[in-house]
């Protein structure tokens, strides 16, 4: 698998983060991906792994929150990590297999 992310964190000042993706792995409503940092406001950043695993919570009038878990950190996508993820405030993902 290869393909490109674009990561904005709203939270960090408006940090984004260009990531050239490696990995995917969808299971259900789970997805994991990682790759590499290619493109970033702070240099630094440049180089370093980067991984998420996203819970897509489904559509309608009143779903749950979609939840996500950004690590600077590699990790194979063939292993279901399960570190907790935290709710998105904003936005709707879509996972597909």
């Amino acid at each position: 698998m290869t393909g490109w992310l674009n990561v904005r964190h709203r939270g960090a000042g408006g940090a984004h983060i260009r990531v050239a993706a490696n990995c995917l792995h969808v299971v259900g409503n789970q997805a994991w991906v990682g790759g590499v940092v290619m493109a970033a406001v702070d240099p630094a950043n440049i180089g370093q792994p980067y991984s998420f695993r996203v819970v897509d919570n489904g559509e309608g009038s009143n779903p749950r929150p979609d939840e996500i878990r950004t690590l600077q950190e590699y990790r194979d996508c063939t292993t279901e990590w399960s570190d907790a993820t935290r709710a998105l405030t904003i936005g709707n993902l879509q996972v597909r297999g």
